[in-house]
């Protein structure tokens, strides 16, 4: 049952180390403010939460049948829950899974809290490029725009 679960949330790390890659490549289409490498960037990470997702609902398949428990309580089991159930080998790799994807759960918030201050900037430099525009009624080859 364990290897099964850590095959599981192996797969849920290197989706969330692709997830944290795709975050990185929004933030920089953040900073260039070029949209159409931001709009990929936005279109892999649906991809990429889609798979997670999956993934997520094995696991919890995976908990409810193997430790006879609802489906319910699966998905509020905690990873520490389910390392102080496990025997000594199965332990140490659960162990080193959950210090890897508390870690990149971090460096993805961090990544996540820059890019919505990017985003504010980005949304607040459009605005006032706009209102410069329609307050002073720029011309632009005899042509009002």
């Amino acid at each position: 049952m364990m290897n099964t679960l850590i095959t599981l949330l192996e797969e849920e790390t290197a989706l969330l180390q692709s997830l944290v890659g795709a975050a990185m490549r929004q933030q920089q289409a953040l900073i260039r403010l070029r949209v159409p490498e931001l709009e990929d960037a936005n279109a892999e990470q649906e991809k990429i939460l889609g798979q997670i997702r999956l993934t997520e609902r094995q696991r919890m398949r995976t908990l409810s049948s193997e430790l006879g428990i609802t489906d319910r309580d699966a998905t509020t089991m905690s990873l520490s829950a389910i390392i102080s159930k496990t025997e000594s080998d199965e332990r140490k790799a659960l162990i080193g899974l959950q210090e890897k994807l508390s870690g990149l759960t971090r460096q993805l918030q961090e990544i996540n809290a820059i890019n919505r201050v990017l985003t504010h900037r980005a949304r607040t430099s459009v605005r006032e490029v706009m209102s410069f525009i329609e307050d002073n009624n720029v011309q632009v080859c005899n042509v009002r725009i």
